[in-house]
């Protein structure tokens, strides 16, 4: 079987080289990560389940769009490297904390080019958030 590359060099006609890129980028396609079909992801909830389960769906890339409401955390927003949390809006979209845990309202441990951006993290003055 020849390999493919050798094949499309040795084509002539238009059509024939059309084909033939179809298919490398067909081969190409199959063999990158997903990360070029990145999504947006909105959680099902406003806790911390929501937050958690649309985050861990997450691959870098995504975008996890809130909407406008608040978000009643007990536990922290655990951000992942490559991921977007955006907000609807500063005034729109805010997390607080409603848990018994000294925390931080958002960690982001060994993590790499993520952005947070349009919304609120509001510790309230709750002494048990240490950040927010």
């Amino acid at each position: 079987m020849k390999p493919i590359q050798k094949h499309c060099v040795h084509q002539s006609t238009g059509m024939k080289t059309i084909v033939c890129r179809l298919v490398i980028l067909s081969i190409i396609s199959i063999l990158v990560p997903e990360t070029w079909a990145a999504t947006t992801l909105q959680p099902k909830g406003f806790d911390s389940a929501g937050l958690g389960a649309a985050i861990g769906q997450a691959v870098p890339g995504d975008t996890i769009q809130l909407p406008a409401g608040t978000f009643e955390i007990t536990a922290p927003v655990q951000l992942k490297s490559g991921i977007k949390l955006i907000g609807a809006g500063q005034d729109k979209t805010r997390i607080v904390y409603r848990g018994t845990k000294t925390l931080s309202l958002v960690q982001a441990n060994d993590c790499q080019d993520v952005e947070v951006a349009l919304l609120t993290l509001d510790g309230q003055d709750n002494p048990l958030v240490r950040d927010g």
